[in-house]
Parts: structure tokens; sequence; C-alpha cells
């Protein structure tokens, strides 16, 4: 499993429907448990939504609030996951196939860094579901967008 971040800078209310966007040559290719990854965490770069897309509000009061969107039939290869967040505090996603039984590649992102976007290389063709959650306290997510594009 390898995240790759996308090294595309948009403007801070840019939101996008592109569809097969090549990864840059300069992005840099990572294992998601690893120091690596974590660095890449804190320096986002972004692109915002994609093909297909899910906005999710919060619900109040709930202690775990999260986003999901699926898309059946990935033709397999690589997906870009896009993510925007708005609150603060920690977050976390999941690329899942199989409609959400195995996870096949995830990362831990700031809810208060600008728009990202991660690669997810080698993956099989398949029904794949995204997970994006936080948990409050302490996080205090107000919204998720997700993106998936190939």
């Amino acid at each position: 499993m390898n995240v790759k971040k996308i090294g595309i800078t948009l403007g801070a209310a840019a939101c996008l429907a592109i569809s097969g966007t090549p990864v840059p040559s300069s992005a840099t290719s990572v294992s998601a448990n690893t120091p690596q990854a974590a660095s890449l965490r804190q320096k986002p770069n972004a692109a915002t939504a994609a093909n297909p897309t899910q906005r999710c509000q919060a619900a109040p009061g709930q202690y775990r609030t999260g986003c999901m969107m699926q898309f059946p039939d990935f033709p397999g290869g690589t997906i870009a996951i896009d993510i925007d967040a708005d609150g603060n505090g920690p977050a976390h996603w999941q690329l899942r196939r199989r409609w959400g039984y195995q996870v096949v590649c995830e990362i831990d992102f700031q809810l208060e860094a600008p728009a990202q976007s991660w690669v997810c290389n080698g993956m099989p063709a398949d029904n794949y579901t995204l997970h994006a959650f936080s948990w409050h306290p302490p996080s205090g997510v107000t919204w998720f967008e997700l993106g998936a594009r190939w």
C-alpha cells in the first residue's frame, strides 16, 4: 500500500470537478504507516472534490462524526483521494474495498489543514468506500467533503 501526496495547489476557495488528473512526477510515494507519511500530513497542498464526491455535515452531540462515499466498479489502478474539512484537531480517512470489509489505504490528517489529496497505488478492480471521521470532543468537525479520482 503506497500513499502519495499530490503537489497541486489551488486557491483556498477552489473546488474542482476533474477526472483523470495525472500525478506530478515530483509527488512523493510513501507507505501509509511510516514517519514519512506523518511528515506529509504536515505539508498540505490541495485539490478538492472530484468524481464522485460527497459532502457531510456534522450532527451535533455525536461522539464520532464521519462521512462515507461509495464508488462501485472501480476499474483498478491508482485512486486519488481528495478531502477537505472544517474543524480542528485530528481526523482519519480509510479507503476500503469490498464495500467496506478490507482497509487498503489510510492516513491521519488535521481538520484545520487546507484541502488535501493523496494517491493510493495498485488498487485492484472492486467496489470501494471512502470513510473520513473524527472524534469530538476534542476535534469539533463541522463538515467533510470527500472526492475520488482515477
